[in-house]
């Protein structure tokens, strides 16, 4: 009984080792691929594309819904515009300048 326990030890330990030479080798061989010029040139381009398009569709979007929700108001001061007194007077305005 002692020995089949200290066999499976063994074993398992020799299990492990190969296992982590394996994993050792698989890591040593994802940051050579990492570290490729070639590879590494095409992954920086990629991640700064996706970096600016990211960054300039956050932009718009946050720009469209704040316009959205602050129709109406200066995005300056914060008080209400009075949109109505404004086209009313561009209005009164451009009839002014035709006469």
């Amino acid at each position: 009984m002692q020995l089949d326990k200290v066999a499976f030890i063994y074993e398992l330990s020799d299990t492990l080792s190969k296992r982590r030479k394996n994993m050792d080798i698989d890591n040593l061989r994802k940051w050579q691929d990492f570290l490729n010029p070639n590879i590494l040139k095409t992954n920086l381009t990629l991640t700064s594309l996706y970096i600016a398009f990211f960054e300039s569709s956050k932009d718009y979007f946050v720009s469209e819904i704040k316009s959205f929700f602050s129709s109406g108001y200066s995005s300056e001061t914060g008080e209400k515009q009075d949109t109505k007194k404004k086209f009313l007077f561009s209005i009164k305005n451009m009839l002014l300048m035709r006469v």
